[in-house]
């Protein structure tokens, strides 16, 4: 599907979303190399994605105490406001004594509601020094409150990330104990496949590979008890050479149509096998 070209009118009604591990992780040698080339593949291939949100996991901010690197991580926060992404998560928020911070950023065009929440699991695995958890924000579209989650949960233990997921069961139960009518979107590196999901909330679909080593990880899930929302999906299999992908994990493209009648969302899960 990554080839292929649908054209439909622009609709006001869409809400396009990516979720995307750009692994640039700093005790991972793999993946150090060649960041700012990634990177800027990335920022070209988003020009050309129409995309209104991106939450991004994987780009830290190093840290011992009193001194942070964040050269990267803010390079790439300008460039998504030239693309128009004028709102972000603030990633200092989860910053670190010691080690990585979450990693975590939430990239909107639409304006946030209120302020975006930081939120650091307590059963994190210290080897290397990491800091994962999500980040919570909430926009606005089409009249309708939608918020986002945007995660990375632990990738020694399953124990551990089962306990994390938990905790962000309990945050979705939250939001729509006080938006039952509003829709929720996590997203993610899950480190887990899909079919470890179904049961919760009816997250559960087909598993689709997204890593290098033929893993199904990173998901994206909407949440709406009282609207029949169907997102149209698609791997974004992004490359910054001809055979080189910006990152060992697979981006995940999606499109929500908050007006179910729309003739362009028909259109796409036809062609995506998903109608």
């Amino acid at each position: 599907t990554e080839n292929m070209e649908i054209q439909c009118k622009p609709s006001s009604s869409m809400l396009r979303i990516l979720t995307h591990n750009v692994g640039c992780h700093w005790f991972s040698p793999n993946d150090a190399p060649n960041r700012i080339e990634r990177l800027t593949a990335l920022l070209r291939h988003l020009a050309k994605a129409n995309v209104d949100i991106f939450l991004l996991q994987e780009l830290y901010i190093f840290s011992v105490w009193p001194l942070s690197y964040k050269k990267e991580l803010s390079w790439f926060t300008t460039e998504m406001e030239k693309l128009g992404f004028k709102h972000n998560t603030n990633p200092d928020a989860s910053a670190a004594w010691v080690g990585m911070n979450s990693g975590l950023v939430i990239f909107s065009k639409l304006p946030f509601n209120g302020t975006p929440v930081a939120h650091e699991f307590t059963n994190n695995a210290w080897v290397p020094p990491q800091h994962k958890g999500y980040v919570l924000a909430q926009v606005t579209h089409q009249g309708v409150p939608v918020t986002l989650i945007d995660l990375h949960l632990d990738a020694f233990s399953h124990k551990k990330r089962t306990a994390q997921f938990g905790v962000i069961e309990k945050a979705i139960e939250e939001v729509l104990n006080v938006q039952p009518d509003g829709v929720v979107i996590v997203a993610g590196d899950f480190n887990m496949p899909t079919t470890t999901l179904c049961g919760t909330r009816g997250l559960c679909k087909p598993n689709v590979v997204t890593h290098d080593h033929g893993l199904s990880l990173d998901n994206l899930f909407v949440i709406s008890p009282t609207r029949k929302l169907k997102p149209s999906m698609e791997l974004a299999k992004w490359t910054y050479t001809p055979n080189k992908f910006v990152s060992d994990h697979r981006g995940l493209l999606a499109e929500v149509d908050f007006d179910a009648g729309s003739a362009c969302s028909g259109i796409i899960s036809k062609a995506l096998g998903l109608a």
